[in-house]
């Protein structure tokens, strides 16, 4: 249940909506999901979706959660 609602969270910052993903972190963080996240980082693909570099699962959640918060305060 934790996984499916860090899973929509982060589908849903994803988007560009203002979502408090700090609370799922832990659940982001962690086993295979964590390691696909990280996999992902790796790869470079969450520095094109931030605009910015990224290095770890934390680094990108934060980056995510900052840049949809600018977004909703511009519109």
């Amino acid at each position: 249940m934790q996984k499916t609602k860090a899973v929509t969270a982060l589908q849903t910052a994803l988007t560009g909506m203002k979502v408090d993903l700090a609370e799922h972190l832990p659940t982001l963080r962690n086993g295979k999901l964590g390691q696909k996240l990280r996999a992902f980082i790796k790869a470079g693909l969450a520095d094109e979706l931030v605009d910015q570099e990224v290095r770890t699962v934390t680094d990108f959640i934060r980056t995510l959660e900052d840049r949809n918060t600018y977004t909703q305060k511009s519109n």
